[in-house]
Order: structure tokens, then sequence, then C-alpha cells
């Protein structure tokens, strides 16, 4: 049998993980033997411990996902993505970013990533021109503003100039 995972950690329902918790969780996957793992990742990361630079930081971030669900989605659709997903992300950034009790190196970035998945001993998947221009064709389907690019073994969907989300594939 073959075993895929499909990796979010931090889903707005989740509360934060610190990256000792996710790494002892990749070390775990890791011992199930996974063709392949699939990370998605939200592309904003709380790189500064200063609170005010974070906040803007954030906003950016955000003020662009907004962006791009105008006229992408139903406005009926579109509300239940903002209470159900974004409103609780925003909070959690929020507060995990600006406390005073947040753990050192505790911001998910694409260098942590690496990392994390490196010392759990997976190896990056170059994704194939056929994944790129699938994406591409999806985005398509779409209003114009959202870029895709790619970043060695990642597909990094943005708005306009903002990057959101990155996705990666581990063996």
């Amino acid at each position: 049998e073959a075993l895929v995972v499909n990796c979010m950690v931090h889903l707005p329902h989740m509360p934060h993980r610190t990256p000792s918790s996710v790494s002892s969780f990749l070390q775990g996957v890791r011992k199930l033997s996974p063709i392949i793992l699939t990370l998605a990742e939200d592309e904003l990361g709380c790189t500064t411990s200063a609170f005010a630079l974070h906040f803007f930081e954030a906003l950016h971030h955000y003020s662009a996902l907004f962006d791009s669900l105008d006229g992408s989605h139903s406005p009926s659709a579109r509300t239940v993505v903002e209470r159900l997903f974004l409103a609780p992300r925003i909070t959690n950034t929020v507060t995990f970013c600006g406390s005073v009790n947040a753990e050192p190196g505790t911001e998910f970035t694409k260098r942590n990533w690496f990392s994390l998945l490196s010392s759990a001993n997976f190896k990056p998947v170059r994704l194939s021109i056929h994944n790129l221009c699938q994406a591409k064709l999806l985005l398509g389907l779409f209003k114009d503003g959202f870029k895709l690019e790619e970043d060695g073994n990642r597909l990094v969907l943005g708005w306009r100039f903002k990057p959101l989300f990155g996705a990666s594939a581990w063996k």
C-alpha cells in the first residue's frame, strides 16, 4: 500500500505549533514511510520580534488575501471564507507573534520548513513542468492578478506582487 501525506500544520482551527512539536510530528510521519509528503504553507512568517513591524507585515499579507477574494468567490462563499478561515488566522497571527511568550525561532519561513523536513530525512521533490502548467491552467479560471512562481521544489501562489501561499513536495 502507498501512503501519501498532505501536511497543513497551521490550520485555523489548530493551535499554533512550535518547531519542536512540528519536528516530532515529521519524525513520526517519516517512520510511516510515505511515498510523498506535500506541504502547504502560509507565506507569512513572524519574521520580526518588533510587534509593530510584524503587524504591518501581517496587514499587507491579509490585505492582499482579501483583495484576491474579490470577484473570485460569490458573496456568500466569501463570507464563509472570511469568518471560518481568515478571522481565526488573523487573530492567531497577531496574538501569537505579538506575544512576549513566543518561543524564539517559532516563525515558519521557507528556510525553517526546509530545515525541519531535512532533519526528518525528507528530500525535496522537484515539480514537473506538467505540475506547473496544470497549476497555471487552474489559475486561468480566476480573475487576473494571481501569480504563480516556481521556487526550487515549491510553487508560490501570490496576489499581484505579494506571495500568499507556498506548496512543496518531499520524499
